[in-house]
């Protein structure tokens, strides 16, 4: 896992290796994965992550629909 996610904790592990299993860029799912991080913030990331696994995909793609639509539309965190 990318030092930059270390955050994430055992989920974001288990993430990881799901993700190394298929066929998606690590490199793509990592730079994704740690912008939306800067945006949302690790908690909110984390919680995406966890209800992606839970459905059985696996991908930034959907981790950003869950921040970005079923979470409530949750809005970024300040700088």
């Amino acid at each position: 896992m990318p030092t930059a996610l270390t955050e994430l904790g055992e989920v974001g592990l288990q993430y990881f290796k799901v993700l190394h299993a298929g066929p998606k860029s690590l490199r793509k799912e990592t730079e994704r994965l740690v912008f939306l991080a800067e945006v949302f913030g690790n908690g909110p990331v984390l919680d995406a992550i966890s209800d992606v696994m839970r459905t059985g995909h696996v991908g930034a793609e959907y981790v950003e629909y869950v921040l970005r639509h079923q979470k409530g539309s949750r809005q970024p965190r300040r700088r």
